[in-house]
């Protein structure tokens, strides 16, 4: 796993606690990094997609909420919301990483920590936040 995979890993793993049960997401994030002892990279990284998720959570619902067809943010699982949120924070305030990138790491993380049929409603979503957000791209 490259170290940005990693650091987008880490970050699922941190902010995921917290949008199900109020969890310090720095705290989690912390424990990761002493068990895990990653290289600077992967915690800059990670970090930064903590710190990004965490100031702009209600912009980015709101991105999310309007890509959403037939749906309403309560249906959505936690976990994939917080999928959501990371792929709409880079696609939102990354411009240099690539939509594809953005999109394939969101499905990865997916396919490892939820169940196959949000796959494809994951990568629907981003899809569609990618359109809004670069339609250039």
């Amino acid at each position: 796993m490259g170290k940005r995979s990693k650091g987008r890993e880490y970050a699922l793993l941190s902010l995921f606690p917290y949008f199900v049960t109020g969890e310090d997401c720095y705290e989690v994030y912390q424990f990761l990094l002493d068990e895990r002892d990653p290289s600077q990279e992967v915690k800059d990284f990670s970090k930064a997609l903590i710190d990004g998720v965490m100031a702009n959570v209600e912009e980015l619902d709101q991105i999310i909420k309007e890509s959403l067809t037939n749906w309403s943010m309560d249906r959505v699982g936690n976990l994939e919301k917080t999928i959501l949120r990371i792929g709409a924070y880079e696609m939102k305030y990354t411009p240099e990483t690539a939509l594809s990138i953005i999109i394939h790491e969101a499905n990865d993380l997916t396919d490892t920590y939820s169940v196959d049929e949000s796959l494809s409603f994951v990568s629907g979503v981003l899809n569609g936040i990618a359109k809004k957000l670069r339609p250039e791209d």
